[in-house]
């Protein structure tokens, strides 16, 4: 009798202490972002479904080696915890790399850098001085730079490994000499509707295919 009681009561205590598992599927974005949690530090991206919005993901995955430029589907094994055994200032859930289902170059951070205008249309800009110059981040979605005069700013409103398309640019409002440039780039920035990178050279382009604006990459 004493020996069954002894182990109705480990069975009590195991049972108390058993965790929840279950399987979940990852989509992982291809860079990190800054985040806060008990300090600031860098966070996974991930999506819980393929269709989903991006989340910062604090935690750890047991066994799962990141690499940035990748595009990550995996497979994680979630445990749940008692939350009344588990520490403050942890999480009652944790996660264990299960598989990876898929890991692919990102097409799309070929488009992150620096580029300097070289052709708008038809024109060839010959003054150094006149050349628009970017910065693209696919990390913060944005565009920022010069186009030939003023400072400018603009949001990357859609961005795949072919197409791209940027919100209203803002930015400063001097005249310059010569505007001639600096209008013809604002106007064509906001017909662009998808991209080609050829040969250190980024190719924008219309809807129609047409040739909008013509880049080379600079270190």
């Amino acid at each position: 009798m004493k020996n069954n009681f002894i182990y109705f009561i480990l069975i009590a205590i195991v049972m108390g202490c058993t965790s929840n598992t279950r399987k979940e599927t990852f989509w992982i974005n291809s860079y990190k972002t800054e985040c806060v949690g008990v300090a600031p530090m860098s966070c996974l991206l991930i999506k819980r479904t393929e269709d989903g919005s991006w989340e910062n993901f604090y935690e750890k995955i047991s066994g799962f080696e990141y690499v940035p430029g990748y595009m990550y589907k995996i497979e994680v094994e979630v445990e749940e915890t008692e939350k009344e055994n588990t520490p403050a200032d942890k999480s009652i859930y944790s996660y264990k790399l299960k598989k990876v289902m898929s890991k692919e170059v990102d097409r799309k951070l070929r488009i992150n850098d620096i580029w300097v205008g070289s052709k708008i249309g038809d024109i060839q800009i010959q003054q150094l001085e006149m050349q628009p110059r970017i910065e693209i981040s696919v990390k913060d979605m944005s565009l920022q730079g010069t186009d030939g005069c003023n400072s400018i700013r603009a949001s990357l409103k859609t961005l795949t490994e072919t197409d791209v398309t940027f919100g209203a640019a803002m930015g400063t409002r001097k005249l310059c000499p010569n505007m001639e440039i600096p209008n013809a780039f604002n106007v064509a920035l906001q017909s662009v509707n998808s991209y080609e990178i050829k040969e250190n050279k980024l190719y924008l382009f219309d809807n129609k295919g047409k040739q909008l604006l013509q880049f080379f990459k600079i270190d």
